[in-house]
Formats: structure tokens, sequence, C-alpha cells
């Protein structure tokens, strides 16, 4: 039988894992978690826009938000446990044991020995923590007040006492004076109020000799005035008006956790995961495949030599190969490279 040469099996033992963007064994997404930094819409618009005389209101606003998606570093894997199927030989140690001879070969072959045996193709699990970024959006929608003032004339008041009140001295009556029983007394150029109505009724007058002049500030209010030589009072009528929309206002809030969850679920390993979960027997085992072990110093003569690992008891001799038996099998001229499967 011709020997073959070990090379790269399909079954290799590793201890890296395929990247998790090109597993083909899709998991769970968790439900995005409620952002707990959204923006205060409100208060922001306020704070920059509002005061007094400003209203301002939120419109227009909306929010984008990212899938969850795994974040990088936090797998965890979980490897599930093989009860069955294909296994390899793992751990070459060298070749002890009977010697053989292998069809024609003037060489010696003895059997391989390994340091345990592992089950193939291992299915696990991996396990991510997830965030999603949420970008806000909104227009600050501001008014501006304004005012629509109306003018109200005081009432007519007479002077309460139906009769004559001068505005000399001794109050009796002198020139300037003006009696009118039922209603407004004024005075002249002596008067203490002039051009309204009498002082006794505590109201100022407009008129040159009173306390103001026509269309001013009325008694020291603001809101009290003449207005056309009369006394009335100014009425506010506020109300708001379009100002400016500041349009714009975004905030992006980014990794916000959703928590953990499976990204790959029952995920097929090619090859096997070396580790205890995985161990089918525990070694040194020696297995049925038999090795190149003993090189023949061929017709011109010489010594045999051993292979540096050849551990066995018998002697690389001539007396040896001719007693040792011819066998059929796994026959390699070299190690394994790699986990060697068992078939």
């Amino acid at each position: 039988m011709k020997s073959m040469k070990i090379v790269a099996m399909a079954a290799l033992v590793t201890t890296s894992f395929t990247p998790i963007s090109m597993m083909s064994a899709a998991g769970a997404v968790p439900i995005a978690a409620t952002d707990a930094g959204a923006p205060d819409e409100q208060g922001l618009c306020e704070a920059a826009y509002g005061d007094e005389t400003h209203q301002v209101t939120v419109i227009d606003a909306n929010s984008t938000a990212t899938a969850p998606s795994p974040i990088a570093g936090t797998e965890s894997y979980t490897y599930r446990a093989d009860v069955g199927g294909a296994w390899s030989y793992v751990g070459f140690l060298g070749t002890s044991g009977q010697l053989s001879r292998n069809g024609g070969s003037p060489n010696l072959w003895a059997l391989a020995t390994f340091d345990h045996t592992e089950w193939n193709d291992t299915r696990y699990d991996v396990q991510m923590d997830f965030s999603h970024d949420v970008t806000y959006n909104w227009t600050c929608h501001v008014l501006k007040q304004v005012d629509n003032p109306t003018f109200v004339p005081d009432p007519p008041q007479n002077n309460g006492g139906g009769g004559n009140q001068g505005c000399g001295a001794g109050g009796e009556g002198t020139q300037d004076e003006v009696t009118v029983g039922n209603g407004h007394h004024t005075c002249g150029d002596s008067g203490n109020s002039g051009g309204g109505n009498s002082a006794a009724n505590g109201d100022n007058g407009c008129g040159a000799g009173g306390e103001g002049t026509q269309d001013d500030v009325y008694a020291g209010n603001s809101d009290h005035v003449c207005r056309d030589g009369n006394p009335g009072t100014i009425v506010h009528h506020y109300s708001y008006v379009f100002d400016a929309d500041y349009a714009g206002q975004t905030q992006t809030n980014t990794g916000i956790a959703d928590g953990s969850d499976y990204t790959v679920t029952n995920a097929l390993q090619s090859g096997h995961v070396a580790g205890p979960d995985y161990l089918k027997d525990a070694g040194p085992i020696t297995s049925n495949v038999r090795i190149l072990s003993c090189i023949s110093p061929g017709s011109k003569g010489g010594t045999w030599k051993p292979k540096d690992y050849y551990h066995g008891t018998l002697a690389c001799s001539t007396v040896n190969f001719n007693a040792a038996p011819t066998l059929a099998g796994r026959m390699f001229d070299g190690p394994p490279t790699a986990s060697l499967p068992a078939y």
C-alpha cells in the first residue's frame, strides 16, 4: 500500500472564531431602550429665545434612531455540549508500539500517540451588549408681544357742593371765580386747578392753570393721561404676533444601552474548539494511525535512522524489519500538522 502525505485537514484545531459579521446563524436583537437623556426641547427653546415679551413653542419636532447594534468587545461565548458526531485526534505526541511494514517499502511504521480526542464541529452561541443612537431635531417658534392700547376718558364729576367755590383767599370768591352749581368748577390764572374739574372733587385739570399740561402724564400715573385736553385712562390690549422660527435645533445621543442579547445562536464552528467541554477522551491515546518511524539504510548498507518522534522500545533494525508484519490501514509519511479526524 502506498503511503500518504498528511496535509492540512478540513477539521482544523482552532482557538479563534469566525468574525461575527461573517456568521450565518442570526440571533435575537433587543428592543431599543427608552432614551433617558432625551432633550427638554421646550426648555431649551425658552432658555435661548424666551423672555417677558416673547412666547416660545416647539414645532416640527422629530427624532431618528438607529437600530440596536452589538458593541464590539462585549462578546460572551456559550459553548453547547457535544453529545456525538465526528471526533478527532488532537495533539500529536509521537509514535511507539508495534512496528510494521507498509507494502513494499523498506521502512518501518509505528502507531501514532495523541494527547486526547475531541468532538468536531462545535456549536455555540454568542451574546453581546447592544446600543443605539438617537438624533433629535426641532424648531423654536417665537411670538413677540404687541400692545394695542385704547383711551377711555374719565367720566365728568361735580364738586359735590352744588354751590359756589372761590379760588381766592378765604374761599369766598375772587376774580376769575366761576360758579357752576351742578358740575364743573374751574379757575383761571389764580386757581388751584385749571382747565379741568374742581380741585375740590379730587380732579386735576388739564389746562394752563392746573398741575399738568394738555396731553401730559396725568397725576403721575403712566396709564392716566390727558388726551386732547381730556383726562382719561390708557387701557392696554396685549396680543402676540409671529417674530421668528429658529430651525436647525438638534441633539444626538449616542451609546444608549439596550441590554444584552444573542447575536448568534446555534452557530456551527468549522473544526472544533479546543477545551474541556469538548474533550471526548483524555490521553495519551494510541491511535490506529501509523506514521513512518524508521528509515532503512537501503541496499548500500549503513545504519537505520529513527525519527525524532519515535519513542518505541523496539529498535529500528533489519532484524525487527524482517519480523514486522505488513499491515493495512491509515499510513502517513509524517506527523499531522493539525488535528487528525478519526476516520
